[in-house]
């Protein structure tokens, strides 16, 4: 599915459950309290918890690391509490890329060199893998000269 559906879909989502996208960016304070989510997870709690799920991911500006690990905390304890099961896998990862999403954008080639504990993203990750392979070919290469 690409973004432009993807963005539609969630939109959907939104007004069915009575929510107007135009105002997420505005919700900020009142995600880091589990009395926000009181019922919010009765009957199609899934659905319920991808719409907050969406709703956190997509406040702008993006708010500061400490904002986020509270907001993802308060979002996962409310949800256990209120349904006794563990949340959607690819909800958790949305979550997860959300908290560390100031180390995901950093696309200094560098990162390894530059950082005591590096995260690379996906492009970092394919060219160290091809780069790491070359030079696995090169070592072969040169033995077998001598």
């Amino acid at each position: 599915m690409n973004r432009a559906n993807n963005n539609i879909n969630i939109n959907r989502i939104f007004y069915q459950h009575g929510i107007d996208p135009a105002n997420l960016p505005k919700i900020k304070e009142e995600v880091l309290s589990l009395e926000y989510y009181d019922g919010k997870f009765l009957g199609n709690y899934t659905t319920a918890f991808k719409v907050m799920v969406s709703r956190l991911i997509s406040m702008v500006p993006i708010p500061d690391l400490k904002f986020r690990n509270k907001a993802v905390k308060v979002l996962t304890d409310a949800y256990i509490l209120q349904v006794g099961e563990a949340p959607n896998g690819l909800q958790l990862t949305l979550l997860a890329n959300w908290i560390l999403a100031d180390i995901l954008r950093n696309t200094h080639p560098d990162k390894v060199t530059k950082e005591n504990y590096p995260i690379l993203n996906k492009g970092q990750l394919k060219a160290r893998h091809i780069r790491e392979r070359v030079d696995m070919y090169i070592e072969g290469y040169a033995n077998e000269k001598k």
